[in-house]
């Protein structure tokens, strides 16, 4: 009986956190297609080209962090991967992860900006000739804000729904 109740447990737990994932088709595109990059991002936010290749998206309600894209065009995909690499170098603690079709590093950074503490998710992403730096970052006094949980995994979910095309 034990074993059966066990069982049943881990079919909800299982069945729970796969409701837990996103829905995407409640969110916006933002595509560029001059740098290959398409994901979903919550409909409210903000998106602005700062410049050519960096990207800014802002909840305009909350104003809790921010996420950001910065693209750089390497030589090639070789020069890419050793980019990648020397910063995995440098990042004590970055995890890498190998994808179909892209290389992943993820750490998390802890900081000062203006005397402000700052904690940074970064996703650094090899996809062909380029690299995709991007970041969630926000101030720690926020961290007990019970809205930042959910910015952080809207931030994460970006990450899942990114696309890349060759360009």
């Amino acid at each position: 009986m034990k074993q059966s109740l066990l069982f049943l447990g881990l079919i909800f737990l299982v069945s729970g956190s796969l409701k837990a994932q996103t829905n995407f088709n409640t969110w916006a595109e933002f595509q560029s297609p001059e740098h290959g990059l398409s994901l979903k991002h919550p409909e409210s936010w903000e998106v602005n080209e700062v410049e050519s290749g960096l990207f800014i998206f802002k909840n305009p309600y909350e104003r809790l962090g921010q996420f950001q894209i910065k693209v750089e065009v390497c030589a090639d995909s070789t020069d890419a991967l050793l980019r990648l690499d020397k910063l995995e170098e440098r990042q004590g603690g970055a995890k890498r992860s190998v994808l179909e079709d892209r290389v992943m590093l993820t750490y998390k950074v802890m900081g000062i900006r203006n005397g402000d503490d700052i904690e940074t998710h970064y996703w650094v992403i090899a996809y062909g000739n380029k690299l995709f730096y991007c970041s969630y970052e926000f101030r720690v006094s926020l961290r007990n804000n019970p809205n930042i949980n959910e910015e952080i995994k809207q931030a994460y979910s970006l990450i899942e729904s990114m696309h890349f095309k060759k360009t």
